[in-house]
This record gives structure tokens, sequence and C-alpha cells, in this order.
């Protein structure tokens, strides 16, 4: 009790403290190729526009995942939708390292590195959703606030200090199938052990509406189109800059 009091003085929902362990141990699986992924590729034949191709697709589907997440976990609950993003995570991951790195396929590893772009989006932010509806409004912006903190050093702390260690010791195809470990154990504390129930009142048909607002949106308000295709091109311009080699980027700039 006197740990959950603290929590809660901190700002972490207490009755939810375990799917914030669960963030940060499932963002630290999907950064574990951050920074090195591209000159991998790249070095193994793949050309610089294949490269950055592969790249926008799943820059596009984190996009699209994004958008739909709240929508999905509001109408489906945050933990089913969850449960998707791991489902769809691990088989994209599955899929591009198994078939698209190991047979160097590029057809496989577009269609399942989009796959996999679907997952943590659905993961992440449905927790958020979650973390929205199930806190006091009165510490609702620390909560969110923590919840930033361990997407991102999950993401990019913990996955790239993860993976400067595990590139050395077995080698680049089994960093990232051991991300899978990481984002499995991360669902257990989030999907599992997290016990606090969360109630949609939506309506089956109220849920495709729903869907199909986020369809139709785009139409209604062309602004909200346009923050999407800004949100892909920052994406990908943060991929190209630290992925690429500083030969192959330095030379684009000169």
């Amino acid at each position: 009790m006197a740990q959950n009091n603290l929590m809660d003085k901190l700002g972490i929902p207490s009755h939810l403290k375990w799917g914030y362990l669960g963030i940060l141990i499932f963002m630290m699986g999907d950064g574990v190729e951050q920074g090195w992924l591209s000159p991998y590729l790249t070095e193994h034949g793949m050309s610089i526009e294949q490269s950055a191709a592969l790249f926008t697709v799943y820059g596009i589907t984190i996009a699209i995942s994004s958008w739909f997440s709240g929508v999905l976990a509001e109408s489906y609950g945050p933990r089913k939708s969850m449960l998707m993003g791991l489902i769809l995570y691990l088989i994209g991951t599955i899929g591009f390292v198994g078939q698209g790195m190991a047979k160097l396929d590029y057809n496989a590893m577009l269609l399942f590195y989009a796959i996999r772009g679907f997952g943590y989006p659905l993961f992440a932010y449905s927790f958020m959703v979650w973390i929205n509806y199930r806190t006091p409004k009165n510490m609702l912006g620390r909560a969110v606030g923590w919840f930033w903190f361990v997407f991102t050093g999950g993401l990019n702390v913990l996955g790239a200090y993860y993976s400067s260690w595990a590139l050395e010791r077995i080698g680049y195809e089994n960093t990232l199938w051991s991300s899978i470990i990481w984002v499995l154990i991360g669902a257990f504390f989030a999907l599992i052990l997290n016990r606090d129930k969360f109630e949609t009142k939506a309506s089956r048909g109220s849920k495709v509406q729903e869907l199909v607002n986020g369809l139709t949106i785009v139409k209604k308000e062309p602004k909200v189109l346009i923050g999407g295709i800004v949100r892909v091109n920052q994406y990908h311009s943060s991929i190209c800059v630290s992925s690429f080699p500083a030969d192959v980027y330095g030379r684009a700039w000169i």
C-alpha cells in the first residue's frame, strides 16, 4: 500500500504500474534496430533508394496505426488493441528476419516491415488511451508525462544500449530475433500482470461507425491529412539521418 501511494504521488497511477513497465520493455525490444539496420541492409546489397523506400513504407504504416489506435482502443478496449499490436509486431518481425533478411528478399522485407510498423503504435498508444480513461484528472498530466518517459526511454535509450551490447555478441540477425523476447516480456507485464479493468460501452454499430469516421475525417478535416504527412516525413528523416552511414549522407549534403 505504501509503495502504491508513493507511485501515485509521483504521478504514476498505481493500478497501471505494470503497464508502464510493460511499455518500457516492449519499446526496448522495438528499438533494437535503431541506428544500424539501414547501413546493414545497404552493405548487403540493398540500394540507398530501396532502403529509403523500405523505411518510408514503415513510417506510413506507423502513421496509419497511430491514427487508428485511439479508435480501436476505445471501441474494443485497450487490452485487445494492444494484443493486436503485439501479434502484428510478431508476424512482421518473424517474416522480416526469417524470410526477408535471411534470403535477401526485398519484396518480403517491404511486406513484413510494413506489418511490423503497425505493431508498436497499437500497443503503446492504446495504453495511452487506457491512461487517459483511468487516471484522475489531477494527476493526468504527470501520468502522460511518465508514459512518454518510458516510451522514449525504452525506444531510444535502453533499445540502443542493448543493441550496442548484443550486436558484438550475438550478431545482427540474432539481435533482431531477440527483440521478440523483449516485446513478449513487455506484453506479459502490460497485459497479464496489469489487472486493471477497462470497460468499453460502444455497441457494434458504433464501433463500425467510429472506424468509418477515422477513414473519412481526412475529407472533413484536410489539416489532419497534412499532419499525418508531416508525421511520416519527420519519421523518415530521423531514420535516414540516424541510420545511413556517415559517408552516405555526408555526400548527399555535399
